[in-house]
């Protein structure tokens, strides 16, 4: 059910996959006035911790389900149904790749740690947007990551990934589409022809 919520210098509609309790809902709203849109969407700003009930953690994991059912990790994204963060292809390109741009392998890692796994943390966060973002737990060459989610309609978007505990959630700007890997090889191709300052 869609809910308009107050924030300190504009109106935004909120409308999750979950419906929230009243107690839920209210937490968001007496707290969202406290900040502008700007303020909120800052990806240094402490989001919201809503924490979920096992029938709402059942809810996101049953939808999620629903929309990778019959999905390979490459299909996911060749049909656009999984999308990445400029912060979200920065975060695996530095934790996994060791690299200044995300591989195709590291992609198809994650995405299949989102088809795999049945495990979400306790808290969603709310952090300005129209819906919550929820902390799926896997594992990558064994490994355990933690890969945060939102849903954008029938669409998965990941906004960051971390081998750290209770990640932050980084702004949802410039998702990309589906010839991302494409791009992202030609990008890898052209830079090894020049060093990156940023290389870590």
């Amino acid at each position: 059910m869609a809910v308009k919520i107050q924030l300190r210098d504009t109106e935004i509609v909120f409308d999750d996959i979950v419906e929230l309790t009243d107690e839920q809902l209210q937490l968001i709203i007496s707290t969202a006035k406290s900040k502008t849109e700007k303020q909120w969407l800052n990806p240094d700003t402490r989001g919201i911790k809503i924490r979920l009930s096992p029938e709402q953690k059942a809810s996101v994991l049953g939808y999620k389900n629903q929309l990778v059912n019959g999905h390979t990790p490459q299909t996911l994204i060749d049909h656009q149904l999984l999308r990445f963060t400029d912060h979200g292809l920065k975060r695996i390109a530095a934790r996994i790749d060791r690299d200044a741009f995300p591989s195709e392998r590291a992609l198809l890692g994650i995405a299949d740690i989102v088809i795999q796994s049945q495990k979400i943390e306790n808290d969603a966060e709310w952090r300005g947007y129209g819906c919550l973002s929820y902390n799926l737990n896997g594992e990558y060459n064994g490994k355990t990551c933690t890969v945060s989610i939102v849903f954008d309609g029938p669409i998965l978007v990941i906004t960051v990934i971390t081998d750290e505990p209770n990640p932050t959630t980084y702004t949802m700007s410039a998702l990309l589409p589906a010839d991302t890997m494409e791009k992202l090889e030609i990008m890898r191709e052209a830079s090894k022809q020049k060093p990156h300052k940023d290389r870590r």
